[in-house]
């Protein structure tokens, strides 16, 4: 099995041995997917945010809603 560590070492040790070019196109393809996997959350927090915002009103003000504090399976009493 390969440890975390390991899968760098083998990264950069198959990259070394790349030609220059290919090495250049591995590493703007890497800070492609960087900016993709950044952009992605960003708009997933702001979209989070807005549905946040939308259901505050909600939460504060509908006496219907409940307030959970236990989820199904959980027990609020440690019994043997």
């Amino acid at each position: 099995m390969i440890a975390a560590g390991q899968i760098e070492e083998i990264i950069v040790e198959k990259l070394h041995n790349l030609p220059q070019i290919q090495q250049e196109e591995v590493l703007h393809f890497i800070e492609y997917l960087v900016c993709t996997v950044v952009r992605s959350q960003s708009l997933q927090q702001r979209r989070m945010g807005q549905a946040a915002r939308m259901l505050l009103s909600d939460y504060e003000h509908d006496n219907e809603l409940t307030l959970f504090t236990v989820l199904d399976g959980e027990c609020l009493l440690d019994v043997p």
